[in-house]
C-alpha cells in the first residue's frame, strides 16, 4: 500500500493532469499504472473498504490522465471499472461522505469520457449522478470547498459533452453558465487559489 502511494505521488510530480508537474506525462502514466497494479493485487488479497476506495481513486486518476492525452479507449475501460466500483462502494453500509465524493468523481470521469466519445445519453446520465452526489455533499456542509468546486467541474464537463463531444454549443451553454455562476463567488472568496482562478 505504501508503495502504491509512493507511485501515485511520483506520478503527480511527473505529470499531474491539472496541477503543477515536471511535464513527464509518459513517466506519470507508468507510475500511475504501477500504483493501479499494486492496488488491484491488494484488493484481490484483502478487499477492505479502504483498499477498494484507493483502487477506485487509482482508476479515476489514471483515466483522467489518459483522457488528457486523448487516449480515450483505455480511459473508457478504466472509467467503466471505476464507475462499477463506485456503485459497489456506495452500497457498503460503512461508506463515508469521502466515499460518496470518490464515487461522484468516478461517475464524473466515466460520464465525461463517454460523452466526449459520442455516447451522449449514457454519459449525461452518469454526469447527472455525479452532480446529485456533489449537490448532496455541498448541502450537508456548505463550507466544503471541494464539494462546491466539484459542482463547478461537473457542470463544465456536462457542457463539454455537448460542445466538444457532439458540437452542439447551444446545448452546452446553460451548463457553462451554471458553472460560471457557481465558481464566481468561490473564486472571489479565495483569491489566492490558483486552481479556482484558472
Amino acid at each position: 500500500r505504501d508503495l502504491a502511494v509512493a507511485y501515485d505521488r511520483l506520478g503527480d510530480v511527473q505529470g499531474d493532469y491539472i496541477g503543477a508537474n515536471i511535464g513527464d506525462t509518459q513517466g506519470a502514466l507508468e507510475s500511475h499504472r504501477r500504483a493501479l497494479r499494486l492496488r488491484r493485487a491488494l484488493v484481490e488479497q484483502d478487499p477492505t473498504l479502504q483498499a477498494r476506495r484507493e483502487l477506485l481513486r487509482s482508476c479515476v486518476k489514471l483515466s483522467e490522465l489518459l483522457m488528457g492525452q486523448s487516449t480515450v479507449p483505455e480511459a473508457l475501460i478504466l472509467g467503466r471499472e471505476g464507475a462499477q466500483m463506485a456503485d459497489s462502494l456506495l452500497q457498503d453500509k460503512e461508506a463515508t461522505p469521502l466515499d460518496r465524493r470518490y464515487a461522484a468523481a468516478a461517475y464524473l470521469n466515466y460520464g465525461w469520457a463517454q460523452g466526449l466519445a459520442g455516447d451522449v445519453e449514457p454519459g449525461m446520465k452518469l454526469l447527472e449522478k455525479a452532480r446529485k452526489l456533489n449537490e448532496q455533499l455541498a448541502a450537508e456542509d456548505p463550507q466544503d470547498a471541494d464539494a462546491q468546486r466539484s459542482l463547478v467541474v461537473v457542470n463544465g464537463r456536462m457542457g463539454d459533452v455537448y460542445s466538444e463531444g457532439v458540437d452542439q454549443p447551444a446545448k452546452a451553454l446553460p451548463y457553462y453558465e451554471r458553472a460560471l455562476k457557481l465558481v464566481e463567488p468561490i473564486a472571489a472568496a479565495n483569491p489566492d487559489d490558483a486552481e479556482l482562478q484558472r
